[in-house]
């Protein structure tokens, strides 16, 4: 838990740590090198800002029972050392000699399409390969799956991504429409590559539910703070915000409906500040959520370019676009009265298919299951619609 915030912090805040040692916490009993390796790792840049992080040992003395470094006080020389000592001079005569260790995911399948004049979605369970401490951190791969009689290949990351320790299940389990990253406590992170069209300000819209959890998180682009205020674009001070949960939570805390909320003030829950992310240049882009506190699951995240009109309020208001079935098995049909193009975006931002028609349309392209966008454009307007292919 503690190296994964460490990990996390390290991305937006200056780090230093001192008063760490190989034993539990109150120096009775235990010598574990391989925490202490974990931890040197980090600290020489295996952390999501790739920083060197500064460090010193408790305690260079007798005192701190099985923690102490030294058997004899005032008489240092490598005979007087403690399985402690040993380990932290040989560390410390190690000094710079190993390579600085660097975080370096890559894409699931591809990187993840950023629109540059429409809305994207970042998905859950396309979080990038590496495994742990490369492209996530999920601090209960262990715990979790031993309450529940299983093995980490055998948890819910295995409804889509086998073999990785991260918690992935569907927001609806009768639709299966979005995937969520759930069970999600304090100091866990995940990391997406991403292909931005466009750079500048995109506000960022969580998939989130009804639930009485704390829901803090940073997010991150290429190691570094990205979080703004969308009215104040100088002031970048902001490295945790709150997701608004939707809805009211139930009297047993239950999970509540899905959807698309915004982000708030981690402190200030009456601040109506307009909260985004900023990409510096267009190209790829590793983006980090880390979350700070425990958080009620999060599904896709849409980023909205600044400037751009969802145009919700006008599709909802203009029946005369409609799909049918929807879901649907394969084929379709659209309908708008008059000529229109028609264009089918995948979940990448890739076109998939584009055709011209008047009024009704028949459409078998033979997708493959998943979600699509159905952009229909006549004259100066254009409507999207959400399709799913079960």
């Amino acid at each position: 838990m503690y190296l994964g915030g460490l990990q996390a912090a390290a991305g937006q805040i200056p780090m230093f740590v001192t008063e760490w040692s190989l034993t539990e916490h109150k120096g009775e009993s235990g010598f574990c090198t391989d925490s202490g390796d974990k931890m040197l790792d980090v600290c020489n840049g295996l952390n999501l800002g790739g920083q060197k992080i500064s460090w010193c040992s408790w305690s260079f003395s007798t005192e701190g029972g099985a923690s102490a470094s030294l058997t004899q006080a005032n008489n240092y020389n490598d005979n007087t050392l403690t399985q402690v000592g040993k380990y932290i001079v040989g560390k410390l005569r190690e000094g710079d000699k190993n390579p600085s260790k660097t975080v370096k995911s890559s894409p699931y399948l591809q990187a993840q399409k950023i629109s540059g004049n429409s809305e994207s979605l970042i998905l859950m369970e396309q979080f990038d390969n590496g495994g742990e401490g490369v492209a996530y951190h999920e601090y209960d791969a262990d715990w979790l799956y031993e309450l529940t009689g299983g093995s980490c290949s055998a948890g819910e990351g295995n409804q889509y991504r086998k073999n990785e320790c991260v918690d992935l299940g569907y927001t609806d389990k009768d639709t299966k429409e979005y995937f969520n990253v759930g069970y999600i406590v304090a100091g866990e992170w995940v990391k997406f590559t991403v292909n931005v069209e466009k750079a500048g300000y995109y506000r960022v819209m969580p998939y989130a539910n009804a639930h009485k959890s704390l829901n803090v998180i940073g997010i991150t682009v290429d190691g570094k703070n990205a979080i703004y205020d969308l009215n104040d674009k100088q002031n970048d001070k902001y490295k945790a915000v709150r997701i608004e949960i939707n809805g009211t939570p139930d009297e047993a805390e239950g999970y509540g409906d899905w959807n698309f909320t915004s982000l708030q003030s981690a402190y200030n829950k009456s601040n109506n500040t307009d909260y985004g992310i900023y990409f510096d240049t267009p190209g790829e882009h590793v983006l980090a959520v880390i979350f700070y506190t425990e958080t009620a699951g999060l599904g896709p995240i849409k980023l909205v370019p600044e400037g751009f009109d969802t145009g919700c309020d006008e599709i909802e208001a203009a029946p005369s676009f409609s799909i049918f079935p929807n879901p649907t098995e394969g084929t379709f049909n659209v309908s708008y009265d008059g000529e229109a193009q028609m264009e089918i975006v995948n979940m990448f931002g890739t076109k998939v298919y584009e055709s011209s028609f008047n009024g009704e349309t028949s459409v078998n392209t033979d997708l493959a299951k998943g979600v699509y966008f159905v952009k229909v454009i006549s004259d100066d307007k254009v409507m999207v619609k959400k399709l799913l292919v079960k």
